[in-house]
């Protein structure tokens, strides 16, 4: 049988993925579903799949593996329970411990209402378990809170839980279980939150089962509604072992839009590092990995000028005051930064004062103002299509946003902050030539910005142009020693040309400033980095111990 449709078909509609040591299992699933149908023909059945989902549906069930148990991984439900939640319950000034005390004893037969009409404070926590498995995750989920917070967390806590197997589902709304699923669970609480039934099995306490709502879903569907929108944390746990490195990021991608800011992303620890692709923020908490959803910075943030040290004769904002330099007395505008080849800048708070004078701002300075109208009255309107054209970019309307940007070029072509929008917006575009294209006559201009360097050492590392991208970082780091993504750049690229000792240098360089506090400090003023500090010294460190071993 040619398994290949059927592998593609299977990938393309859900996802999973089946490699040459598991087409034995989609073989037989298919075989045990066209007997099922008494079709003969594997075109036959292939065809039926093309059309028929609920088939299609039924074949899935043969191939998913629903292998799993209560309080997996249980150190994630402590994170939870611990530091995630009474963060969010304390911005709410509310403890509820005090005000809702937790029950006493079983649970069963205990009510499912909110007692006395209690209070309500704010809107619920929401947390959804994707790829949920036959429902021990969600269930696990609730006995966890219900532990600390009582029934009332009903009122505390929305818990949804998704699955592409409908017999899955079925069982998990069910709420029935063998030995299986209790391997290393609490005697205590199996008596508290369960009741035997039949055959050594035992059902989950309605107060409990009623808290999880399930769904048959899947989760590269196009459009999610809106119960699976808003999510703050999300269990997606030994899940995306079954999808290949493309539809893991395509998911991950899904879950992220699903996922509020400042939310959380729980993944196994076989999985997590493998999903460090720049979607969201990966984060050390208590001991183990997560992903964390970073909040964007609001216009304002993102209007704040670099550090003096990135301003020169070329204005970024009115009253810039003089250039702050790095080490090199060769190096004098309008002359950009041009180190050596065997110069590697060191961090230090090295200084080159010059001139504040420049004859691109005594030039800007003749132009009369259009209409009459004052220079300070147009800075500021240009300071209002500035703000217009980061929410446009913000956005993602990249065309609305150029014609902002090319307009404050035009009225204000001192106006640094413009130029380096614009290269981020055509970078963003994929017009990577034109954006290079600016940043050049950006740096013609005035040889001192930081962030121009930092963008042609981006655009550098997206065309693989290795050496090109040492050299712009380098010169970047000539105008900012400080700036800690350029010292990133330079020790990835040396890691990967086998330069273990200016990678191992490189490295050390970047802790150095981080743990200074320092991670505002990297010079992109638009389109802020999806990580946090901790996350860039745990990558550090841990390539750090690689390369102290190879240089033993």
């Amino acid at each position: 049988m040619d398994l290949t449709p059927f592998r593609n078909l299977i990938k393309d509609k859900c996802g999973l993925f089946f490699e040459a040591e598991r087409l034995m299992t989609l073989e037989t699933a298919i075989r045990e579903r066209m007997a099922k149908i008494a079709l003969e023909s594997p075109a036959a059945y292939f065809n039926r799949l093309l059309y028929d989902q609920d088939e299609f549906l039924h074949l899935v069930n043969l191939l998913t593996v629903n292998e799993t148990y209560f309080f997996r991984e249980s150190v994630h439900l402590k994170i939870l329970l611990e530091q995630i939640i009474p963060k969010w319950l304390e911005l709410r000034s509310f403890d509820p411990l005090k005000t809702w005390p937790p029950l006493p004893g079983p649970v069963e037969g205990a009510g499912s209402e909110p007692g006395g009409g209690r209070k309500r404070y704010g809107p619920k926590i929401k947390i959804l378990s994707a790829g949920c498995s036959t429902g021990e995750e969600p269930y696990s989920l609730v006995i966890a809170l219900m532990e600390k917070y009582g029934t009332e967390i009903q009122d505390l806590f929305s818990i949804m839980a998704v699955d592409i197997d409908r017999d899955a589902i079925r069982t998990a709304k069910k709420g029935i279980y063998g030995n299986n699923s209790f391997r290393n669970f609490d005697e205590d609480l199996k008596k508290k939150y369960f009741k035997k039934v039949k055959d050594n099995r035992y059902q989950v306490a309605d107060v409990v089962r009623g808290m999880v709502e399930f769904q048959n879903f899947n989760l590269l569907s196009d459009f999610y509604p809106e119960t699976l929108l808003d999510i703050d944390v999300i269990f997606y746990r030994n899940v995306s072992i079954y999808f290949d490195p493309v539809t893991q990021k395509k998911v991950l991608q899904k879950l992220s839009q699903a996922l509020k800011e400042k939310g959380y992303l729980f993944m196994s620890p076989t999985e997590t590092f493998l999903h460090n692709v720049g979607i969201l923020s990966l984060i050390e908490m208590g001991g183990i990995f997560l992903y964390h959803k970073n909040i964007v910075l609001d216009i304002d943030e993102r209007r704040k000028r670099p550090p003096e040290s990135t301003a020169g004769a070329f204005s970024k904002e009115p009253g810039t005051k003089g250039l702050k330099q790095g080490k090199s007395a060769d190096l004098q505008p309008p002359t950009p930064p041009a180190p050596g080849p065997g110069s590697w800048p060191q961090e230090g708070p090295h200084r080159l004062q010059t001139s504040s004078a420049s004859p691109i701002k005594e030039k800007a300075a003749s132009i009369p103002p259009p209409g009459g109208e004052s220079p300070v009255e147009r800075r500021k309107d240009n300071r209002s299509v500035f703000d217009e054209a980061i929410s446009l970019a913000k956005g993602k309307k990249y065309e609305e946003a150029l014609n902002h940007v090319n307009k404050l070029i035009r009225e204000e072509p001192s106006f640094a902050k413009a130029y380096t929008l614009k290269a981020s917006i055509l970078i963003n575009l994929q017009q990577i030539e034109e954006a290079k294209k600016i940043c050049l006559e950006l740096l013609a201009k005035d040889p001192w910005v930081l962030e121009g360097f930092l963008l042609l050492g981006l655009i550098a590392k997206i065309q693989n142009d290795e050496e090109e991208a040492v050299k712009r970082f380098k010169e970047a780091l000539y105008v900012q020693p400080s700036c800690w993504l350029a010292h990133f750049y330079l020790a990835e690229i040396c890691f990967s040309q086998g330069e273990w000792e200016r990678a191992q240098r490189e490295y050390k360089v970047v802790v150095k400033l981080l743990e200074k506090g320092n991670l505002a400090d990297h010079g992109l003023t638009f389109f802020p980095l999806s990580f946090s500090a901790a996350h860039v010294i745990q990558l550090c460190r841990h390539n750090l111990a690689k390369l102290e071993a190879r240089l033993e």
